[in-house]
């Protein structure tokens, strides 16, 4: 199996915004030819770009979804991979074997801090005002 992975909005050379057509010609090449698309969300996950994730403003929904630092706002070392159920179905298999050996794999306070974390975000609408502050910086910018 193939896959293709890359960040919504790249960061590694200062910000790039690319064409909503970008992703979209991505996904129907990925589908195409049966390839994973993958989002790697760990730098604009949770909220960071004014949706929970960045892809999600080019109208695409991709085979799995890297998350990390915004899922616990740095307070908790924790990172997590989200999955299509066509993704999943793969580890349904009783011969479908994944290890977590990690140093902090599993830590119950990591995953405490991010549900909190995601419980606040809800609570305080911080998704929404990210989106609204990003909107008012982008007038002043024009």
């Amino acid at each position: 199996m193939a896959a293709v992975i890359g960040e919504p909005i790249s960061t590694a050379n200062g910000v790039q915004v690319p064409a909503v057509a970008y992703w979209q010609r991505l996904r129907e090449i990925c589908d195409k030819h049966g390839v994973l698309l993958i989002a790697d969300e760990v730098i604009n996950g949770w909220g960071r770009s004014g949706k929970y994730f960045a892809i999600e403003h080019y109208g695409i929904v991709p085979d799995m979804i890297t998350m990390a630092k915004g899922l616990s706002s740095g307070y908790a070392p924790i990172a997590g991979v989200g999955v299509r159920d066509t993704v999943f179905e793969g580890f349904k298999s009783k011969d479908a074997v994944l290890g977590h050996l990690l140093t902090f794999g599993g830590q119950a306070v990591a995953c405490a801090a991010a549900i909190k974390n995601i419980q606040i975000f809800k609570d305080e609408n911080l998704v929404q005002q990210s989106a609204d502050k990003g909107e008012y910086l982008k007038k002043q910018l024009e």
